[in-house]
């Protein structure tokens, strides 16, 4: 009889191992979709873990209890083996250390070892499987648990509550693991992993660089002006006098328009207001609540010594959560895009992490002072780049295909295999 309850006891014992491990691995995720299907098991479980604080206590109190029982059991067992074997103290003693051997091995390998290994393997059908036999043993520990949460009341006066805060790395983490078992499709992955990037990003990364910036000169022709705003595809334009790092005014078009119908002598600067100037090193959520309480579709973008870095609207900064917003009026051009032959054509203001995105690169240890594609290359070759020049990155192979005096305009890219080292 005693060796059926010390059976019996491993196997409560593997149940509460089990189980802990369980509901420490289960994903929470597929768990909700499970209840959600109707799955009475499934709701059962996803309670418990709501507050499995209590069910944590009541599966430690009943693992310790089961297994101190079995070794006791085992123990008794022994003494009466070693009764029959002979009086001496030298054979109980022995008996007993044999017993706490055999039965410590047991426990470990059948209550413990085995239990956690399958059900961390099968986490999720394992709680739900469990949720039962749990919720029974939840309400008979209850008087336990109950004083064992007011003893941590007590002990949170002297050591402060927990930090329940989560990191942004965790929350990358469990996107990423969420879209890895199915729980969203990889655009909601990518659009809430934007997310979490969009508070490091600043102006800088997303502008217009002041080289492709299309601007009035406030002293110019009227004529000269008004044939640039007809042929412009934009909204609005900044107005600079002098240079382009003295930009003075924003020209809405439609306004201009407008006034320009009423009076034909309208000029720029009778239309232009204010412009609204931040530094590139300002983060994007702060630059776009101060464009919003301005009013402000459009910022310059100012570098470290105040001169013109570039532009940006709340547009670009939106993309950056929401990919690329196109209207009617836009010629849709890739910035990335892929040759028949598995290569790529790049653009050069393409952004440089874009592209290692696309491609699958590891960026974590990439450094560079640019972020466009064109700059990049430049970077690495160490001179002015000319179309047919070429160089090697980890994996990739970078050709200048088309190249001014002043830039690269696009290169061609080879992926190829990555280096056993960098998959390690």
């Amino acid at each position: 009889m005693s060796y059926v309850l010390i059976v019996i006891l491993i196997c409560f014992s593997a149940f509460f191992s089990g189980t802990e491990i369980a509901y420490t691995s289960v994903n929470r995720v597929r768990l909700k979709k499970l209840a959600e299907d109707g799955s009475r098991m499934a709701k059962l479980a996803d309670k418990i873990s709501d507050k499995f604080d209590d069910a944590l206590t009541a599966v430690l109190v009943g693992n310790n209890f089961v297994n101190i029982a079995a070794s006791a059991t085992s123990t008794t067992i022994a003494l009466s083996i070693a009764k029959h074997m002979g009086n001496g103290h030298g054979s109980t003693g022995l008996a007993a250390t044999i017993a706490t051997v055999v039965i410590t091995i047991l426990i470990l390998i059948f209550g413990e070892i085995v239990p956690k290994v399958v059900c961390k393997q099968n986490s999720d059908r394992a709680a739900c499987l469990t949720a039962y036999p749990l919720a029974f043993f939840i309400i008979l520990f209850y008087p336990i648990t109950f004083l064992v949460g007011q003893l941590l009341k007590l002990c949170s006066h002297f050591w402060g509550k927990p930090d329940d805060s989560v990191s942004e790395e965790e929350l990358a983490m469990l996107i990423e693991t969420t879209e890895e078992d199915g729980g969203i499709d990889e655009d909601k992955s990518d659009l809430l992993q934007s997310a979490l990037e969009f508070s490091d990003i600043t102006l800088a990364e997303v502008i217009t660089h002041r080289t492709e910036v299309l601007a009035l000169d406030v002293d110019a022709n009227p004529a000269e002006n008004l044939r640039i705003i007809n042929s412009s595809r934009h909204s609005r334009l900044p107005v600079y006098k002098d240079s382009i790092d003295n930009i003075i005014g924003i020209l809405n078009i439609n306004q201009f328009y407008k006034r320009l119908a009423e009076n034909p002598e309208t000029v720029v600067k009778d239309v232009m207001f204010e412009p609204l100037m931040m530094h590139g090193t300002v983060k994007l959520p702060v630059a776009l609540e101060e464009m919003r309480e301005m009013q402000m579709p459009m910022t310059v973008v100012l570098d470290e010594y105040g001169g013109t870095l570039g532009i940006a609207t709340t547009e670009d900064i939106l993309e950056q959560i929401v990919g690329d917003i196109w209207d009617e009026s836009d010629e849709i051009v890739e910035d990335i895009a892929e040759n028949p032959d598995g290569t790529y054509r790049v653009l050069g203001d393409a952004n440089v992490y874009d592209m290692f995105d696309e491609m699958d690169v590891d960026d974590r240890d990439f450094e560079s002072d640019c972020n466009t594609v064109g700059g990049w290359c430049a970077e690495m070759l160490g001179q002015n780049p000319e179309v047919g020049m070429a160089f090697d990155y980890k994996n990739l192979h970078v050709e200048i295909t088309r190249a001014d005096e002043t830039c690269v305009e696009e290169v061609r890219v080879t992926v190829g295999a990555v280096p056993e080292e960098e998959e390690e």
